[in-house]
């Protein structure tokens, strides 16, 4: 697939399955810059796009950004707020960090 199709299937999808995805780690993300992530997010997608699969669901471009978002998680790229994580943010953390491994 193209390019060019690639973003397109990624726009089609994404901002649902990034509003999920937020959503279901909500107590991370009140540890966590949401646009600074969310532009990181969509920064990688961009830069891979021709090695990602293609999405055709919402579903499915949810388990790539999850797969990103832990990636850049555990890399150290999106950074935590200097007051730390909640419990509940910690265990967010640990389930992304470990899918983007």
């Amino acid at each position: 697939m193209s390019y060019d199709s690639q973003i397109q299937a990624f726009a089609k999808f994404g901002m649902d399955a990034i509003d999920k995805l937020f959503a279901d780690n909500s107590e991370l993300m009140l540890s966590v810059d949401e646009k600074d992530a969310a532009e990181k997010i969509v920064g990688m997608t961009r830069l891979r796009a021709t090695e990602l699969p293609t999405p055709t669901s919402a579903q499915e471009m949810y388990v790539i950004l999850e797969g990103i978002f832990g990636e850049l998680l555990s890399a150290g790229q999106i950074a935590i707020k200097s007051y730390g994580l909640s419990a509940i943010g910690k265990e967010d953390y640990n389930k992304l960090a470990a899918a983007g491994k």
